[in-house]
């Protein structure tokens, strides 16, 4: 049980020193990227409301396009 925090910062030193042994996946690396750049957490949730989710591909590709103007900083170019 957790009663001061000193426990606390004990605690969360021994996760992130576990944390650290941990090879990050890409793909939780790339997610975290874009969610840390200012306009990412826009783009992610544009992408999956208006590319993802519609059934009309006009409108997926439409959507794609006018989100590709404006790529948060982190993700590659290539994607």
């Amino acid at each position: 049980m957790i009663d001061d925090l000193d426990d606390v910062d004990e605690l969360v030193r021994q996760w992130l020193a576990d944390a650290a042994t941990h090879r990050v996946h890409r793909s939780a690396g790339l997610l975290a990227g874009v969610l840390g750049d200012p306009d990412g957490l826009t783009f992610t949730v544009g992408f999956v409301d208006r590319v993802i989710r519609p059934d009309d591909p006009a409108v997926a590709a439409a959507a794609l396009r006018d989100l590709a103007r404006r790529p948060p900083r982190f993700v590659p170019s290539y994607l």
